[in-house]
This record gives C-alpha cells, sequence and structure tokens, in this order.
C-alpha cells in the first residue's frame, strides 16, 4: 500500500465514486480488484473466477472478507461508464472531457508528476494499433467478433519513463492531429518546472503545420527527416568535409534492418512550408544518409543551461531512447494482458465535414489517369515480351507491379467517386459538405482498464527497483519472485498466519525476496479465516 500511496493511485481514482453507501464491496476494493488483476496479468477479466477469493482480500486492508466476483466486477464497470456518459449524441465512443474517466487520467498525470516519475527531458509520443487476437482472422487495422467487424483504433500515449495521457483515435487518424491536443492537455495540468518542452516521434507523424505549432507553443519536435527527393538531395549535397568520424560504429535501425553508422554531421535543412531547420545527419558505412530533424539550438547558439540548447549527442539519445516507449507497448502487450478489446460495442453515426470540392475533383481525375496508366503499363510490358525485349522474370516484376498499383488507383476512384455522391453545396456560398455514415468502436472501457494497467505498471517498475531489480519486467516478476511465498503456516492459539517462501535458486532474487518480507514484516495486515482476523507475518 506504501507502494501505491507513493504514486497516487488511490488519490487519482478518488474520483470514480459510482458504489452506494449499502452496497457490499466499495469504489477502493474495485479499484485495488482490478489493479491486482493487471499485476497478475489476466488475460480477461472473465478469469478472475479462477483467482482464489480469499487471499485476493488481502490488500483490501479489511474493506472485504473477499474479492468480488466476475459479475460484480462487471456491473461497476457498467455503473462508471453510464455515469461517465458519452461526449455528445455524434460521438458516443469517446471519454467525455471532464467525465469520470477523464477526470482519472488527468488526476493520474499530476500524480505521477507529483511522484517525480516524469524522470527525463525529453517526452514522447508514438502510436500503437490495437489489436484483436482471437478465432476470427481479421486484419490488423480492424476489429471484430463473427457477426461484428469495424475498423480498428489507435491508441497514443504520452511517455516519459512512465505512461502519462493515452487517448484512443480511428485508425484514418493521424499523429499529427492527436500530438497538439495532448501536449495542450498534459501542460495544462503539469506544473511549471515539469511542462512538455522537448518531445520525439516518429517522422510519418509531422508535417509542415505541426512543425509550425511546435515553433508557436514553443515545444521543440526531435524526429526522423522525410526521405523525400529535396530532402535526400539536401543530404547527398553535403560536402564530406562536414563530416566527423565516429570512434565507434553506431548501430541504428531494427533487427533484419541495422545500419552502422561510422561518420554525422551538423546541417541546416529546408522544410517546404516551414523554414530551414537543423538536421543531424548520420552516414552509414554503405554511404546512405538519413537526418534527425530538430527545433533545438546548437550549442553554440545559446548558453548550455538554457533547455532549449541540445548538443548533437543529447540528440542522438533522445532519438535512441525512443525504443522505451515502444518497449513499454510490447510489455504491456504481452506482460500485461494488453490488446484485449473488451467490449465490441459498435456505434453508427452520422458525420459532417467540410469538402474541398476543387481539390477532390482533382484527386478523382488523377486517380482515372493512374488507371489509364498502369493498364497501359500492362500492356506495354506484354509487348515487350512477345518482342523478346523482356525475359519472363523481369515481365512478370514489372506486371505484377503495375496490377498492383492499377487495383490501388481502381479503388481510391471508387472511393472518392462515393464521396462525391455523398456532398451537398450552397450555391450562394459555394461552401460544399460531405454528410457519411461511419461505425466507431467503443473505447470507453477500454481506456479505463487501460488507466488501472498504466498504474500497474508503474507500482511494478517501482517495486523493481527498490528491490534492486531494476529492468525486470512484470512476467518475470510473477515467475522469480512474488510466486515463492506460498507455503503458510497457521497458529489459532496466537492467530498469527506465518508466510514461507520456497528455495529460490537465484542469489540476487533471493536478497530482493528478504529485502520485500523485511518491508512487509513492519506493516501489519490480517487475513479473515472461519470469521476470525489472522495477523499474517513474512519469514525467510
Amino acid at each position: 500500500m506504501p507502494l501505491l500511496d507513493r504514486t497516487g493511485f488511490f488519490a487519482a481514482l478518488a474520483g470514480l465514486q459510482v458504489t452506494s453507501a449499502t452496497a457490499a464491496y466499495d469504489d477502493v476494493v474495485f479499484h485495488l480488484c482490478l489493479l491486482w488483476a493487471q499485476v497478475w496479468g489476466l488475460p480477461r477479466l472473465s478469469h478472475l473466477n479462477d483467482q482464489p477469493a480469499e487471499e485476493w482480500a488481502i490488500p483490501f486492508a479489511k474493506r472485504a472478507p473477499r474479492r468480488p466476483d466476475y459479475d460484480t466486477v462487471q456491473g461497476y464497470l457498467a455503473a462508471v461508464l453510464d455515469q461517465d456518459g458519452a461526449l455528445d449524441a455524434h460521438h458516443p465512443d469517446q471519454v467525455r472531457a471532464g467525465g469520470l474517466i477523464d477526470t482519472a487520467q488527468v488526476h493520474t498525470l499530476q500524480q505521477f508528476a507529483a511522484a517525480g516519475l516524469f524522470r527525463e527531458p525529453v517526452w514522447y509520443l508514438d502510436g500503437h494499433t490495437v489489436e484483436y487476437y482471437g478465432a476470427e482472422s481479421i486484419g490488423r487495422t480492424r476489429h471484430g467478433t463473427k457477426h461484428t467487424s469495424v475498423r480498428g483504433v489507435v491508441e497514443y500515449c504520452l511517455f516519459n519513463w512512465a505512461p502519462a495521457l493515452t487517448v484512443h483515435r480511428p485508425a484514418d487518424c493521424h499523429l499529427n492531429a492527436v500530438l497538439p491536443a495532448l501536449v495542450t492537455q498534459a501542460n495544462a495540468h503539469l506544473p511549471p518546472d515539469r511542462q512538455i518542452r522537448v518531445i520525439a516521434f516518429d517522422k510519418e507523424g509531422y508535417d509542415a503545420h505541426l512543425l509550425r505549432w511546435c515553433d508557436d507553443h514553443d515545444v521543440i519536435p526531435i524526429t526522423w527527416l522525410k526521405a523525400t527527393a529535396p530532402n535526400r538531395q539536401t543530404l547527398a549535397a553535403l560536402p564530406a568535409a562536414e563530416f566527423v568520424d565516429l570512434p565507434a560504429p553506431l548501430a541504428m535501425g531494427k533487427a533484419g534492418q541495422e545500419y552502422q553508422v561510422v561518420r554525422l554531421a551538423e546541417a541546416t535543412v529546408p522544410i517546404p512550408d516551414h523554414r530551414a531547420v537543423r538536421t543531424v545527419v548520420l552516414e552509414t558505412a554503405a554511404g546512405r544518409r538519413f537526418g534527425i530533424l530538430t527545433h533545438a539550438l546548437r550549442p553554440e547558439e545559446g548558453a548550455l543551461d538554457n533547455e532549449r540548447v541540445l548538443t548533437t549527442v543529447a540528440v542522438l539519445e533522445a532519438m535512441r531512447l525512443k525504443q522505451r516507449i515502444e518497449n513499454y507497448y510490447k510489455l504491456c502487450r504481452h506482460e500485461l494482458a494488453g490488446d484485449a478489446i473488451p467490449t465490441h460495442q459498435v456505434h453508427l453515426l452520422t458525420q459532417t465535414e467540410p469538402y474541398d470540392w476543387d481539390l477532390e475533383q482533382a484527386l478523382v481525375e488523377r486517380a482515372r489517369r493512374q488507371v489509364v496508366q498502369y493498364q497501359a503499363d500492362q500492356q506495354r510490358y506484354q509487348a515487350a515480351l512477345a518482342a523478346a525485349e523482356l525475359a519472363p522474370a523481369e515481365y512478370h516484376t514489372l506486371h505484377q507491379r503495375a496490377a498492383r498499383l492499377q487495383a490501388q488507383a481502381q479503388t481510391r476512384l471508387a472511393q472518392r467517386q462515393a464521396a462525391v455522391a455523398q456532398v451537398t453545396g450552397d450555391l450562394t456560398t459555394q461552401q460544399h459538405q460531405r454528410t457519411y455514415p461511419v461505425q466507431r468502436l467503443d473505447v470507453r472501457k477500454m481506456t479505463l482498464l487501460n488507466l488501472y494497467q498504466a498504474h500497474a505498471y508503474v507500482a511494478l517498475k517501482l517495486l523493481a527497483e527498490e528491490l534492486g531489480l531494476a529492468g525486470m519486467g512484470p512476467a518475470r516478476l510473477r515467475r522469480e519472485l512474488l510466486v515463492f511465498g506460498d507455503r503458510v503456516e497457521i497458529d489459532p492459539a496466537r492467530q498469527v498466519l506465518t508466510v514461507y517462501a520456497r528455495r529460490i535458486p537465484r542469489a540476487r532474487v533471493r536478497w530482493a525476496y528478504e529485502q520485500l518480507c523485511a518491508r512487509l514484516a513492519d506493516r501489519p495486515a490480517t487475513f479473515p479465516r472461519a470469521g476470525v482476523p489472522y495477523r499474517v507475518v513474512f519469514s525467510w
């Protein structure tokens, strides 16, 4: 419990009060039960009834003699969603701003900040497509069951050693639309000394509009330079004299696509519709060049104690540590039962948005020309094959590419022509709007359960640090530490329940377990048995 007090678990969820005074379980019991389910990695809440009822009541601190059943927990979650309400009739799938869930998220952010959990000067933002896993074979960007299949959602997380804010958006939403709203919301509730001033994200998430927003709001972006033709030409034109050799090769990339960086340089790259920005250029042993874009000042442009000044090494380190948020997503999915969709409730909505008639007509005509072009390419390749100008292998490669691109262009053409039929316009103002039906997956319950998941992640991470096991994930903590206290001796005369550990094979984990028992020995705990409260004692 002191660990949860330190992270502000009870204070953050204090606003989630939906139970009555006469209920068998109060809100704190449900909060602890849902947290405990995440700590032990239950794949589904329906597995809750497979867990011991009385043993799970120990963390409840005499609030309940046993844990609530699955149906009771489901009723509690339904009550939270009912009182939280929907944003409005047009967006019933989203978390309501200022509602119970949104308030709990904001309070969690504030409690984590007060506990000093946001330790790094650089924040990270990344998106992760929430996948459905089950008996059905459904594509990556879709959710569904046997009777329902809808477009999936993307989970965007603001991260700094611990998850700060998380939102779920439709799969067609992009990071450049999410980042300003998330950063603005976080800075509105963070203390002045914890404000987000530097943020790193993937290159797919930025455009000139987002970079201008960063300039206007004094936020320093760090991201990979997009590999557009003008950017590649600018990097290739840098003279070799601008580069310095690294003392040792620097590994970059992911497994199967790893590069060895041997030289780097500082440069300035113009961004269309924005301005020229600082770029750290990396050159691999094969001569390929990459760029890291940032608005941070160079050391010669300001004092080193200026928060807007970042050295070249600091920029490289910021991008290297972006792997932490990737690791967080993987850990949540594989060790904290993440990606489990708790509900398949779908809302059919009618969406209205402005429609640029001239632009969309140009895109329709472009798609039509592409269909004709790729059809002509296929005919040209067939003629070249018949004239022996192409080998069969070359023809197969070119023909398959042209056929694939033609199919994609036909799909785009059909979608845009269907969109034209949904457009209404005002002849006087020349303003056009498109009205069309969409399906949205209800994400409120997912957001609520992910909040408990974030608290479990932070608590287990701090526990591992305090026991000298920093870096040990939840699954390994369960396997090597938390499962060894299973032999219990009961003394009815003294009303004492003594917990002994089995022999722990690894010396480091055994020492950590002894430290944990020593801490627990100083904290009174009781366990009810046959109506008699027993004092719990840990021995090693």
